[in-house]
């Protein structure tokens, strides 16, 4: 390996690693901009930049997979600056990666994230096959922290259908998964779907109950902004509830 070469992995790392922590932060410019520049000097070899770079560049394991990481950060910022299209090219870019590399676990997050760009669009059906694909791999590979939010996730897709039956049962087998493996965080999103789902039905002492479950659960956490967020939702019921009654029956007639 050159100097030139040396430098160039050493930088692009740094890049990354930061880039990776501003994503964390929600800053998704910064973030895209040093992920940019980690891949800028490869950018000219086409579609088989990544395949060429992680060669010629990154030889150990942990380079390549931080070079798949930046496309993965790279859609992932895309997606949350609302440029969907863009954002799945390069998830699926990433997925490519991690599938050579046979990091599966990895490869699921890119699907569950294509998924959540094209539920965003309101493309359930591709949404539900990209969930899916996930929930597949992390059932092979025994990631079931990840399994129960592409449960979660599948249901999120059935409430957006009004499929509410199904949505629920997909929300209670993720809280099932969470209990197996002692996840409260995955018990306490899980609930939460479950009250939004009773909400939106209008059967709002169920809503409320679980808000209250989801409460507690998150409370034992720590995460206060989800605490805030349900109180905020648990008013709003109590404060509409006969507008919310009324606009059911309307909605049924």
């Amino acid at each position: 390996m050159t100097r030139l070469q040396k430098d160039t992995k050493s930088n692009s790392s740094k890049d990354i690693m930061e880039a990776q922590k501003l994503l964390k932060d929600g800053d998704y410019a910064e973030a895209e901009a040093l992920f940019e520049k980690a891949i800028e000097p490869y950018k000219n070899l086409s579609t088989l930049g990544f395949k060429a770079y992680a060669k010629a560049i990154f030889k150990g394991l942990r380079e390549r997979r931080l070079l798949a990481e930046a496309y993965y950060g790279l859609g992932l910022c895309a997606i949350n600056e609302g440029a969907l299209k863009e954002g799945v090219n390069r998830l699926r870019l990433a997925s490519e990666s991690f599938e050579k590399e046979k990091m599966y676990v990895e490869q699921a997050k890119c699907y569950s994230a294509m998924g959540d760009a094209y539920r965003v669009a309101f493309d359930l059906d591709i949404a539900e096959e990209m969930y899916r694909a996930a929930m597949k791999l992390n059932i092979k590979h025994k990631s079931y922290e990840a399994l129960a939010g592409d449960y979660i996730n599948i249901g999120v897709v059935y409430n957006a259908r009004e499929r509410y039956d199904v949505a629920l049962s997909w929300y209670n087998d993720a809280i099932n998964i969470g209990e197996k493996i002692d996840s409260l965080l995955c018990k306490a999103i899980a609930l939460k779907k479950i009250a939004l789902c009773y909400q939106q039905q209008c059967n709002l002492p169920k809503a409320i109950n679980k808000y209250n479950l989801a409460y507690k659960a998150y409370a034992e956490i720590g995460n206060y902004d989800e605490l805030a967020q349900i109180c905020a939702d648990t008013a709003f019921i109590v404060k509409n509830a006969n507008k919310l009654e009324i606009n059911l029956v309307l909605r049924k007639s």
